[in-house]
């Protein structure tokens, strides 16, 4: 799945954070941070790990730079 359509999803509540990052390019990234801490993957935690990377802000910042035609 691209990494906007993922965005959107995520913005439209259609998927939470644990789909956003599996489906993403940072899903191999979060597992070994769920491995490092010893929790399963679930929504609560990849939210956590979205706000403390900033993966979250980045994809975020992305969308707004690629409407504002700021993006190329």
């Amino acid at each position: 799945m691209a990494h906007e359509e993922l965005v959107t999803l995520l913005q439209d509540g259609k998927i939470d954070h644990l789909q956003f990052l599996m489906n993403g390019d940072h899903s191999q990234e979060y597992l070994a941070w769920c491995r490092e801490h010893g929790v399963s993957p679930d929504p609560e935690n990849a939210e956590f790990f979205c706000d403390m990377t900033g993966s979250e802000m980045m994809t975020l910042q992305f969308e707004e730079y690629e409407s504002d035609g700021l993006w190329y």
